[in-house]
């Protein structure tokens, strides 16, 4: 199916997006590498995380468990209480005072190793890093995740490197939230080395057209053009999105806004997918 909207397509952010993440990635590595050689080449780091937050389940203090989840790999092992001296007592008083019960029991599963994708233009002589193009994903907008980022940030920054965030995600903390920023559904952000003080912002609502954006490269070389809309209508009609997506359902969380669902109701019924 083609891809129906001119911006991003709120469906996509649910359990759909780790693909998504890593296609959008490459098609925009794709797009921007005819532009770039021979001087320059992109490529794409790769680092994982660890992330329970999604994975967190709480047990009722009855023992019972959710009737309904995914259950983590989780092994509880009793133990016999440990010996003790025998000069040790406990008083009477205190033992026969009752314990309440805790209200839930909170099982910690283990970290989802989850990959976050950079892409870089490097230059192809030195290897050196001119642009960061960071994709932000869930990950990266709550913590502790969230913290790790911004000092990545910061620490590109005072390296004296571009770097281009592109947020196409509603949920969590923005990442790059300053005082003066225009409030959005989505965001993108440009800081360039040649004045590390001063941001490029793109705010997006939901029915607003994806940008092209700057891709800037070292003096004297011009910015090469990303056109973020249409890496994003490549991956969804190459990846077939539309069969694995029930548009008569509402999107992923967050709740949209009252004009935002009467606007995406409205392009799906013209769609004929509701």
């Amino acid at each position: 199916m083609p891809y129906l909207f001119a911006g991003m397509d709120p469906y996509l952010e649910g359990y759909l997006w780790p693909d998504v993440h890593l296609a959008l990635a490459a098609q925009i590595r794709r797009q921007l590498e005819p532009f770039l050689r021979p001087r320059y080449v992109a490529r794409l780091a790769i680092r994982i995380v660890g992330d329970a937050t999604e994975s967190l389940e709480i047990t009722p203090a009855n023992g019972d468990r959710p009737k309904s989840g995914s259950q983590p790999d989780i092994e509880v092992v009793k133990r016999p209480p440990p010996t003790r001296p025998t000069s040790w007592s406990v008083p009477s008083a205190q033992s026969a005072t009752p314990i309440s019960p805790p209200t839930a029991v909170v099982a910690l599963p283990e970290p989802i190793q989850r990959r976050l994708v950079t892409i870089e233009v490097r230059d192809a002589a030195s290897n050196e890093l001119v642009t960061a193009i960071e994709l932000i994903s869930p990950t990266n907008k709550r913590m502790p995740d969230l913290n790790r980022y911004r000092t990545k940030r910061r620490a590109l920054l005072e390296a004296g490197k571009n770097l281009l965030e592109i947020d196409l995600i509603r949920r969590g903390a923005r990442p790059f939230a300053f005082v003066g920023m225009p409030t959005s559904t989505y965001a993108m952000a440009l800081t360039r080395s040649a004045n590390p003080n001063q941001m490029e912002i793109w705010a997006l609502n939901m029915p607003d057209v994806l940008p092209v954006l700057p891709v800037p490269l070292l003096p004297p070389d011009p910015d090469v053009a990303l056109d973020l809309g249409g890496a994003l209508r490549t991956v969804y009609e190459e990846a077939d999105y539309d069969l694995s997506l029930d548009y008569t359902q509402a999107p992923p969380p967050p709740p949209l806004t009252e004009a935002d669902a009467s606007w995406l109701a409205a392009l799906l019924q013209g769609a004929g997918l509701r």
